[in-house]
């Protein structure tokens, strides 16, 4: 799988979570997320990534966390 396509993979994932997720305190669930991408992205795997692309996955990643939580109240369900 290309880094293109594990990044669109996994953002559209993080964005079904969010979207699914109930919380009272967003900031924490958001921090919680990051935390999250930065461990697994970084954890040693059987993948073909290389350091560089598990990086640029992290850096991608994390942008796309720090647009939902800009963007969250307009795209929170009703």
């Amino acid at each position: 799988m290309s880094l293109d396509d594990l990044y669109l993979a996994l953002s559209a994932r993080i964005t079904q979570e969010v979207v699914n997720h109930q919380t009272l305190d967003w900031t924490d669930y958001f921090n919680q997320l990051r935390e999250m991408i930065r461990r697994v992205t970084q954890e040693p795997t059987n993948s073909d990534l290389s350091v560089e692309q598990r990086l640029e996955l992290t850096r991608r990643l994390l942008a796309h966390v720090d647009e939902l939580e800009r963007t969250w109240p307009t795209l929170r369900p009703e």
